[in-house]
């Protein structure tokens, strides 16, 4: 028999307070960059064709929540050079990914 673990004996996961903590911040941070993104939407987005109106909507929401999931752990650390780098990338990415989601799922 091998030198693993004994067939019988049965391996809890083990659940950091700090894992739960940082789970519970970002799913904050995601539902904050949601919520602002769908404000983008209704305010700001007032396109007659669909293709467009759903490209735009993906690209507010998309690019929202991509920009609060990435600058809340600098922003809390203090990092504003981080913040800033993480936050622009998030934001790109989140933007890009929400428009091709919103134009692909709408057609």
């Amino acid at each position: 028999m091998s030198r693993g673990i004994a067939p019988n004996t049965l391996v809890a996961p083990r659940v950091r307070g700090s894992s739960l903590r940082h789970a519970y911040d970002l799913a904050l941070a995601g539902a904050l960059g949601a919520l602002f993104g769908l404000y983008l939407y209704v305010e700001l987005v007032h396109a007659e064709e669909l293709w467009v109106r759903d490209a735009l909507a993906g690209a507010a929401i998309g690019g929202t929540i991509g920009f609060f999931l990435n600058a809340s752990g600098p922003f809390r650390d203090g990092a504003w050079l981080k913040l800033g780098r993480a936050a622009t990338w998030g934001t790109l990415a989140g933007a890009a990914g929400g428009a091709a989601d919103w134009c692909s799922v709408n057609s």
